[in-house]
């Protein structure tokens, strides 16, 4: 089972790389607490008037140690109540 997420950002910079930089920040700090990674899916960076623009697209995803969600958590569980 997939568990995916898609987030898009912007950012202005002087250069491309800082342009990247602020928008991949911007579009990590949308990424829904139930993900604990993301994927660059795409970005693009253009130029207006002397500044760089990224546009940036992020891939949550969820990735687990076992093969089903609810063994995941069974497990957990089970860690908890052993404490």
């Amino acid at each position: 089972m997939w568990m995916t997420d898609s987030r898009s950002s912007s950012g202005l910079g002087a250069t491309p790389e800082t342009a990247v930089r602020r928008a991949a920040v911007n579009a990590l700090k949308r990424v829904s607490g139930r993900f604990n990674s993301a994927e660059l899916g795409s970005f693009k960076v253009t130029k207006f008037l002397g500044l760089q623009i990224a546009r940036v697209v992020l891939n949550s995803r969820q990735i687990q140690s076992r093969s089903s969600l609810a063994l995941a958590a069974e497990s957990r569980l089970k860690e908890v109540l052993a404490l």
